[in-house]
């Protein structure tokens, strides 16, 4: 998946912003920004994360370590204005059409309304980020947490950069959770964060005088990377295990049943189609109510192979909302269990 392209190169931008505050370099902050530019060009979504390093720089005017700050906010603006120039005119002109209709369908409408945000903020979680699968890991955060904030006053360990630049990333992804529609993949970038979060403040637990409090015993300081430690490692041991035990290979039960046809000249049509037909003589596209390749379906593309869920949710119901029945224009259907979704496989002939 691109995000997972997308978090690493945040990844090497935080490392280029931590750089940055620590030596006060320039260039650092610079190539941090080409670098979150490059994952604004990857996935238009991650557009937010063209602040990320404005917020550095301003987090750079507490660490006094930039002499030239301000030269420096001016090469950061124009280098912002040049890029986004340059794909304004390269890239977005050239299929504005294009931009507009996905814009139009993927990105109005997306984020809770201000009286609802508490309970989208808890629902979000419920279903993702504190599920029975990541509740460890949510437990082990939300310790760390605390012990983060508490390294970040009292620490003289280099790496309380690091951490605030991390601290930084968090505060940007947070915004995930009042998102209406919030697949598992939106939320890898904010897991991510989190992730780097915990890694480092385990990091300033078991490193020497990561705390400069004469008072704080040193068996403290160990035990508390511990605390964060222990969740994780128990999450996903047990989430490993659960995962073994469950093997269901449905993927490669249904892609062997449909490898060996011949579907030369002949389309197949549905979003799981393009996931669960990997024979490589069909030609197989997705199909999307009032967004992708949903004129005349059957008319312009004859397919001999319709997929699709039992009611069509993973279109928007882009063949019954045309009045379309596939129960009754099908020869024969197919159905199987794929998770926790039905899939159903409709033949047809012409």
């Amino acid at each position: 998946m691109v995000e997972m392209i997308v978090n690493t190169c945040m990844l090497v931008s935080i490392g280029f912003a931590y750089q940055y505050l620590k030596g006060g370099k320039r260039r650092s902050l610079l190539l941090s920004y080409l670098l979150v530019f490059a994952c604004f060009l990857l996935k238009i979504q991650y557009g937010y994360l063209l602040l990320f390093p404005f917020a550095v720089w301003l987090t750079g005017i507490f660490t006094k370590r930039d002499i030239s700050i301000w030269k420096t906010l001016f090469s950061l603006g124009g280098l912002a204005i040049l890029s986004i120039a340059l794909f304004y005119l390269v890239w977005y002109l050239p299929f504005q059409e294009t931009f507009q209709t996905v814009w139009a369908h993927q990105g109005t409408d997306r984020f809770a309304a201000l009286d609802s945000i508490s309970t989208v903020f808890m629902d979000s979680g419920k279903y993702l980020v504190w599920n029975e699968y990541n509740i460890w890991f949510a437990i082990a955060f939300a310790i760390s947490f605390p012990i983060g904030i508490f390294f970040l006053f009292r620490s003289n360990n280099s790496l309380k950069l690091f951490l605030l630049v991390s601290g930084v990333w968090v505060l940007f992804e947070s915004h995930k959770m009042i998102i209406l529609y919030l697949p598992t993949r939106y939320t890898l970038s904010l897991f991510m964060a989190m992730a780097l979060w915990m890694s480092i403040v385990i990091t300033m637990a078991f490193t020497k005088r990561a705390v400069s409090a004469k008072k704080f015993r040193y068996w403290i300081k160990p035990s508390l990377g511990l605390l964060i430690l222990l969740p994780v490692l128990f999450g996903n041991t047990f989430n490993f295990k659960e995962l073994l035990d469950k093997r269901s290979f449905h993927s490669q039960s249904i892609i062997n049943q449909y490898d060996n046809h011949n579907y030369s000249g002949q389309t197949i049509v549905g979003v799981w189609a393009t996931s669960l037909i990997w024979n490589p003589t069909a030609h197989v596209i997705p199909v999307w109510k009032n967004f992708m390749n949903d004129d005349e379906i059957l008319e312009k593309r004859k397919p001999t192979l319709i997929v699709t869920e039992e009611n069509e949710q993973d279109s928007e119901q882009v063949f019954s909302s045309r009045g379309i029945d596939l129960k009754s224009i099908a020869d024969s259907a197919s159905q199987y269990k794929y998770g926790v979704y039905q899939i159903n496989f409709y033949h047809l002939s012409y």
